[in-house]
Formats: structure tokens, C-alpha cells, sequence
């Protein structure tokens, strides 16, 4: 059997427990459970229209931002026909994933397909993202 990953560190409970801390760690613990939720029923939705797992085949970043686009203003025009917010951040979801399963070498260059209106040509990741990207592969290995 492999050994359990740690990181050397130690966080002592009072009643006498010890555990690996939790230093550095995504705090999933705090993301919104009602925008998770939301992002669940819309993946329900998307799954039964398409397929389930369909979007994770790769499609061009641009096509989630534009998308994103549409139902952010269409949200802030007043418009209630659909669930535009949840559409959005279904689609910003995407957007993120693409953007990172792109940076690792999982999905092809091609799906980054931003164009860039700053000298030079702009890192697929902020420093920020990529220490955090970089880091979690790392420690995953």
C-alpha cells in the first residue's frame, strides 16, 4: 500500500487527536452552497439536454465567455426568461477549467483561443494561478 501524502506538518487537538494541517489547502469548506447548488441543477439541465459530461470534451474558452456574456447582460436588461446568472457561472466554470486543463496539457493550445489586445502575447495564467495550479499538481504527485 503507498504511503498517505503529507505535508511533514502537524495540527494537535485537545482531545489528543493529531492530522496533517490543512495550511495552503483549497478552503472548499467556504465556497456558496446555494451558487453551488445552482450550478448543479444547471449542469442537471445541461446533462439532460446534451449529454452528461458533455461539456468536459473541450470547446473554446471564448465560447463559455461569450456565452457567459450574453446571460450576464441578459441578467442585468431585467430579463427573467431564463436563469441567466446560473448560466453564467456555468459557464465561467468552464472557462476556468478550460483555462487550467489547457495550462497542464490536458486539453490542446487551440481551446485558449483569446486574443490578446496588450503587447506581447499574455500567459494562458496569472502568477497567481499558476503558483496555485502548480503547487496543488505538485503535491498531488
Amino acid at each position: 500500500m503507498a504511503d498517505l501524502k503529507d505535508s511533514g506538518e502537524r495540527q494537535n487537538f485537545q482531545s489528543g487527536a493529531v492530522r496533517d494541517t490543512a495550511a495552503d489547502k483549497p478552503l472548499l469548506e467556504l465556497l456558496p452552497p446555494w451558487a453551488l447548488f445552482a450550478w448543479g441543477w444547471i449542469m442537471d439541465a445541461g446533462a439532460k439536454k446534451y449529454a452528461v459530461r458533455n461539456w468536459e470534451r473541450g470547446m473554446p474558452i471564448s465560447r463559455y465567455l461569450s456565452s457567459a456574456q450574453r446571460h450576464i447582460q441578459a441578467y442585468m436588461a431585467g430579463f427573467r426568461d431564463e436563469p441567466h446568472l446560473w448560466q453564467a457561472l456555468w459557464n465561467l466554470g468552464g472557462a476556468v477549467h478550460t483555462q487550467i486543463l489547457v495550462y497542464i496539457g490536458v486539453y490542446p493550445a487551440e481551446l485558449y483561443d483569446m486574443p490578446s489586445h496588450v503587447p506581447g502575447k499574455p500567459e494562458i495564467l496569472s502568477a497567481f494561478e499558476k503558483e496555485r495550479i502548480d503547487s496543488f499538481m505538485e503535491k498531488m504527485k
